[in-house]
């Protein structure tokens, strides 16, 4: 059976310059109250991670678990409109072109491009539809009907569970990934097994 390639992309430090979860923290459509609330309980978890008493995996899970706490109540509606504003309007000059070249152009070759942020799926989507991409995987966020609960469906995309996921999903797909012809691009020392993963592993703005 034949076997397709893939050039996987992190997002923030790799796609684009800046922190998305700025834009999403200073958005008028995001409660304030509710921002300052988050970052209030998170403060504990950051003052840990500048006395290394925690690892930057935890400190990733901790920080989405409060973000997710910003949109209970919101709809899948809301939040792809505020995604989308903050990827396209926001950030619109914050990719780097060089990346999002390379990625173009592996679309134009025929290589299936899929985005692996820890960042939400949601958000995720939203960096896709704007690049190009073919697949986006992040942290999903967890709905009860139609409405977010505030809270993680499990489990976060941070760590070694990155490519867990990715590969989890991978390997559910009809044709098979041939890893050995397949890219990755990330920034961060984190990435290391994104990157070890496949054949060409590219450091991109490190």
């Amino acid at each position: 059976m034949t076997k397709q390639t893939v050039a996987l992309f992190d997002v923030a430090g790799t796609l684009v310059g800046s922190n998305p979860w700025e834009y999403v923290r200073q958005h008028p459509d995001v409660d304030e109250k509710r921002v300052k609330a988050a970052l209030l309980r998170f403060l504990p978890v950051y003052i840990a991670r500048k006395l290394k008493l925690v690892s930057d995996e935890t400190f990733r899970d901790r920080w989405l678990r409060q973000m997710a706490r910003l949109f209970e109540g919101w709809t899948r509606a809301q939040l792809k409109a505020l995604f989308d504003d903050i990827v396209q309007i926001n950030m619109r000059d914050d990719f780097f072109g060089d990346v999002l070249d390379r990625l173009r152009q592996h679309t134009a070759d025929g290589v299936q491009v899929v985005l692996v942020s820890g960042m939400f799926t949601e958000l995720v989507q939203a960096f896709a539809d704007h690049s190009g991409a073919h697949i986006a995987i992040g942290t999903r966020l967890q709905f009860e009907g139609d409405r977010c609960t505030g809270r993680i469906d499990e489990p976060t995309c941070v760590g070694p569970r990155k490519l867990e996921l990715l590969r989890a999903y991978l390997s559910a797909q009809p044709q098979q990934t041939d890893w050995d012809s397949s890219y990755a691009y990330a920034d961060s020392r984190s990435d290391i097994p994104l990157l070890s993963s496949v054949g060409h592993g590219v450091v991109t703005h490190p």
